[in-house]
């Protein structure tokens, strides 16, 4: 059972629903994350490269 609205990428869990998490934010973190090791592994490249 859900009381009012859940919002968009949310996940709700119980009787009646409850927000527990937002998906977009924890997307948010993750694309941030993917960039530092992209950045990490073109470093690792480079250096094989040069050897």
């Amino acid at each position: 059972m859900v009381r009012g609205a859940i919002p968009d990428y949310s996940i709700a869990v119980g009787a009646p629903a409850k927000v527990v998490k937002n998906r977009q934010l924890s997307w948010e973190a993750s694309a941030a994350q993917r960039a530092e090791l992209a950045a990490a592994l073109a470093d690792i490249e480079r250096k094989k490269a040069a050897r």
